[in-house]
């Protein structure tokens, strides 16, 4: 069966990349340097967002199953979709929003001297963990 080898890869992969995230904000906690918002440009940030977005297959596949719900096994139309893909970007955008507002208002606590070095290493912690803890899921097929 090609599925388990891969899910093995993508798990493989996945796990990699979160260790790998943790890494890099060690390093950022203990240099203690610039948050990565000033270090890089929006562009360059919202770019690298969109790249993870886009080739997130939990995300892809989250996607298929909601829409799936709503369409039945008959299709959909180009309109009963779009509204469905509105309303999922409008839930999305505002969403991101509320961070935003919560980032602004927590801007002079996050960006004193402790909090650019506690937070990277505790979320670098987490990230390690969770990629570690990654290695241990394991498939659940379905059907016998």
């Amino acid at each position: 069966h090609a599925a388990p080898r891969a899910f093995e890869a993508l798990k493989l992969a996945g796990s990699a990349y979160m260790v790998w995230l943790g890494l890099r904000q060690w390093r950022a906690a203990w240099r203690g340097g610039a948050p990565v918002a000033l270090r890089h440009g929006g562009r360059a940030l919202f770019r690298e967002g969109l790249l993870v977005a886009l080739s997130n297959p939990k995300s892809i596949v989250f996607s298929c199953a909601l829409f799936a719900q709503f369409t039945g096994q008959g299709g959909v139309g180009p309109v009963l979709f779009l509204q469905l893909a509105g309303t999922f970007a409008a839930c999305t955008v505002l969403a991101h929003v509320s961070y935003v507002a919560l980032a602004v208002r927590s801007r002079a606590l996050l960006s004193a001297a402790l909090a650019t070095r506690v937070l990277p290493a505790v979320s670098g912690t987490f990230f390690m963990v969770l990629g570690a803890g990654m290695l241990a899921v394991r498939p659940v097929l379905a059907g016998p």
